[in-house]
């Protein structure tokens, strides 16, 4: 498999989205937690799928209160491709890993099926709020991407990128400290306005206190070749 340059595995410019409460603490890896928003009375079941794959690799079932147990095996390692940090293209700075030898899964995307129904009817996504069209574009917002790292690897950096089309300009410093096994990368904005973002990337093996699993409507149909937070 290609190699997935970090201009893809955390193009920060372009991210963001056109139980337990709050599930803080429960392991990425897996546990039991609630997705807000997931439809009253209706049960179903999630699908967790990897990037470039349209088989999932792991579900769970989902009650009708929105409550979930889900498992997280580890990937084979065929499906892994080499982390290769670099600055996306137009971009300035430098983005570095330690080692440089780690391999990764890219982002996870788990898509929502209500009743029996074999099509989805939406994805759901970590966030600290409710996924809206200007997710992450506001001060305080925070999104988790799970994904897996087949050895600890820090991420370190400064990246400044300019304002693009209907996108701010946006600068994210890396301080990223993955543990072998299942992680998410936690993007953290730290100011925003009209004009520019700035970001902070850091990694948990957990769910963090302030992050929610959220049901967001209307994603079926939606290829599963590229994560969502990409498009």
């Amino acid at each position: 498999m290609k190699s997935r340059p970090l201009a893809l595995l955390l193009g920060l410019s372009t991210i963001l989205i056109a139980c337990q409460p709050g599930g803080g603490g429960t392991p990425s890896s897996g546990g039991t937690l609630r997705i807000e928003g997931w439809p009253s009375g209706q049960s179903g079941r999630i699908e967790f799928f990897l990037a470039g794959s349209s088989t999932p690799f792991a579900q769970s079932n989902v009650d009708a209160n929105g409550n979930t147990t889900y498992n997280l095996p580890t990937p084979a390692p065929n499906t892994l491709a080499p982390l290769n940090p670099s600055v996306p293209s137009g971009c300035t700075g430098t983005v570095n890993a330690n080692p440089t030898n780690a391999n990764t899964s890219l982002f996870v995307s788990i898509l929502a099926y209500l009743g029996g129904s074999n099509s989805p009817s939406g994805t759901v996504i970590a966030a600290s709020r409710a996924p809206s069209s200007n997710l992450g574009q506001q001060q305080g917002d925070k999104v988790g991407l799970l994904l897996y790292l087949d050895r600890d690897v820090s991420i370190s950096g400064n990246t400044s990128c300019p304002a693009s089309g209907s996108s701010p300009a946006t600068s994210t410093s890396f301080n990223i400290n993955f543990k072998q096994g299942w992680n998410y990368l936690i993007l953290s904005t730290q100011a925003a306005s009209s004009s520019s973002i700035q970001q902070q990337a850091t990694a948990s093996t957990s769910l963090p206190p302030d992050l929610r699993w959220y049901y967001s409507a209307g994603i079926s149909g939606t290829s599963l070749t590229t994560p969502l937070w990409l498009r």
